[in-house]
């Protein structure tokens, strides 16, 4: 039957060292002086574990350990006692479990041009920044400035493409596991009475449905404020997407941003500029640059060179500086909509993350009036969440290794009790839950051999952001509610 178990939440780049004792019960001249039979299983179980638990919760990238969770402290001693042999003595454990912690934020107030007597949409996200589930109340109320917008809804944008799902209206979001987010739009009416240059505000609030969870109540409660301005010219409006919202970095995936613009406006616009800056976890795609108004792809170009004709009489300059993708559109006529798309592909050594981008866009109305340029517009925010990868390696070193092969332990008489090394070393890219499994059954060493119960797991975790000390102990019949995983944060 398998000597230990253990189960344990590996930090990046931790290290899980694994001390094995052996005892010699039958008779014979020595043990075996190879157990790497017995280390290729114990290898080779840990490794089919780490496999398995990539199904990890959500809360994987959460900043605050997770609710429920146990911290436990243990103290131990290794020495030599008078017959020369190596001891390790354990303290009791001291265990601690995580209390759920609310918190959320709200992104982010928006600005948009608007015509008189026409619909506005304000995009936005909620995040549960807590470490546990929770779910927020939505409202958009408020309203003030020069006019009030009327017709005041909220509607679910699950893809966060700033664009509606649908137009059933919510008032709260789903359950949110820690870390999550949620996209919604606010929608309004302009009414046809405002003048150009008429500014309308609304207040979004989104408030936890649990306040118990927060320190105060002020604390469960977020607030953005959003503008409606109103324009007798071109309305530009750009939203953001993408093809698929999950990626890893091992194997690195690609993906693909769109940028869809439209003129809501009754004028027409020159030089539509769109910025979309990346994150340096993501590599521009070279030759993947698409724009609807054109066939085939985008030729990249300097500054100052002479844009690319389309089917129509619009024309596009594409840049690619850095990580800054920009595309600067010569003329956009009333209710003409169009595309820019491009594709992305995440480091080989990207951490696991959510990755926010959104992209900032100007244009100029066909007029000399003092709204002419329409500045600091903000597209809606699109996340790509990479996943963790796992990864592990691992040595063994026997504790009195044999002068000759010091891969195999020195020869020692029946009865005598042996102590091998192991290190593990978690060489995913996150955090990780795996299963410590010794198998005897497996094993090469001869009959009788048998396997204390006081063998000691010790392992120490260093990551970017810390060192955390971890004891593992097996479950026994003494002890059959243990969780073999015992660790503290320090």
């Amino acid at each position: 039957m398998p000597l230990q178990r253990g189960t344990r939440r590996n930090f990046l780049g931790g290290k899980l060292k694994y001390e094995q004792r052996l005892a010699r019960l039958d008779t014979g001249p020595r043990l075996m002086r190879r157990p790497q039979q017995l280390l290729s299983c114990f290898l080779f179980s840990l490794m089919l574990a780490i496999i398995a638990s990539l199904g990890m919760s959500k809360s994987t990238f959460a900043a605050l350990p997770p609710a429920g969770a146990t911290i436990g402290n243990q103290a131990s001693a290794t020495y030599t006692d008078f017959e020369g042999n190596n001891r390790t003595a354990t303290s009791n454990t001291v265990i601690t479990t995580v209390q759920q912690v609310g918190g959320l934020d709200l992104q982010a107030p928006r600005t948009k041009q608007a015509a008189p007597g026409g619909n506005v949409y304000f995009p936005h996200t909620v995040t549960n920044t807590g470490n546990g589930p929770d779910s927020y109340n939505l409202n958009a109320g408020s309203p003030s400035g020069d006019f009030s917008l009327t017709n005041l809804l909220i509607y679910a944008d699950e893809n966060g493409d700033g664009v509606p799902d649908n137009f059933t209206p919510i008032t709260v979001t789903p359950e949110l596991a820690a870390g999550a987010t949620y996209s919604f739009v606010v929608a309004a009416v302009v009414p046809s009475s405002a003048a150009a240059g008429d500014q309308g505000q609304v207040t979004i609030t989104a408030t936890s449905t649990d306040v118990s969870l927060y320190e105060s109540a002020g604390d469960a409660t977020k607030t953005n404020i959003d503008t409606a301005v109103v324009s007798n010219n071109a309305i530009i409006d750009v939203t953001k997407s993408i093809d698929v919202n999950k990626g890893s970095s091992n194997p690195a995936s690609t993906h693909r941003y769109t940028l869809t613009y439209v003129n809501n406006g009754i004028g027409a616009a020159r030089e539509l500029r769109i910025e979309d800056t990346l994150n340096a976890d993501l590599v521009y795609q070279t030759g993947s640059g698409q724009w609807s108004q054109k066939a085939g792809v985008l030729s990249e170009q300097a500054f100052g060179a002479t844009a690319q004709a389309g089917n129509g009489a619009a024309t596009i300059l594409y840049n690619i500086t850095g990580q800054v993708v920009t595309a600067i559109i010569s003329n956009v006529a009333p209710g003409e909509t169009g595309t820019i798309s491009f594709d992305v592909k995440v480091k080989a050594d990207a951490p696991p993350q959510v990755i926010p981008n959104n992209a900032v866009y100007q244009y100029i109305n066909n007029d000399t009036a003092p709204t002419a340029n329409i500045t600091g517009q903000v597209t809606n925010t699109v996340n790509l969440t990479i996943d963790p990868t796992a990864g592990v390696s691992g040595t063994s070193t026997p504790q009195n290794p044999d002068p000759d092969d010091p891969t195999s332990h020195e020869p020692v008489p029946q009865g005598s009790t042996l102590y091998f090394i192991n290190n593990f070393v978690n060489e995913g890219t996150g955090v990780d839950t795996f299963d410590v499994v010794v198998d005897d059954a497996s094993s090469t060493y001869p009959a009788g051999t048998s396997w204390p119960d006081d063998v000691n797991y010790r392992s120490t975790h260093n990551r970017k952001y810390g060192k955390y000390p971890v004891a593992l102990r097996r479950r026994s019949a003494a002890r059959p509610n243990w969780d073999s995983c015992i660790y503290r944060q320090g």
